[in-house]
């Protein structure tokens, strides 16, 4: 690893490069960790007009906790809706 200058003890392990760290988990965290992100998108702009995303659950931004609160939380409000209501996900790249 040295080679490539990938030292260990100097990177900043977070959940897109730790594999323990990612999969650590047992299976049922691990499977109500990835239903909870089913769903949701990275962003969600909820019908009062507030935009949420994993910004507005602090921490670090590498951290997994945060994006887990969110998710979950993102996860719940989709539930909540009426189920007269539309979903519509839009994907962009910019």
């Amino acid at each position: 690893m040295a080679q490539y200058d990938l030292d260990p003890d100097r990177m900043r392990w977070h959940g897109a490069n730790d594999p323990v760290g990612r999969f650590g988990y047992d299976a049922d965290a691990y499977l109500r960790r990835q239903e909870a992100r089913a769903i949701p998108p990275d962003e969600l702009l909820r019908l009062d007009g507030v935009w949420v995303d994993y910004a507005n659950f602090g921490g670090d931004v590498f951290s997994e906790d945060r994006w887990d609160l969110y998710y979950v939380a993102a996860d719940a409000y989709l539930d909540a809706l009426p189920a007269e209501a539309y979903i519509v996900r839009v994907h962009f790249h910019s």
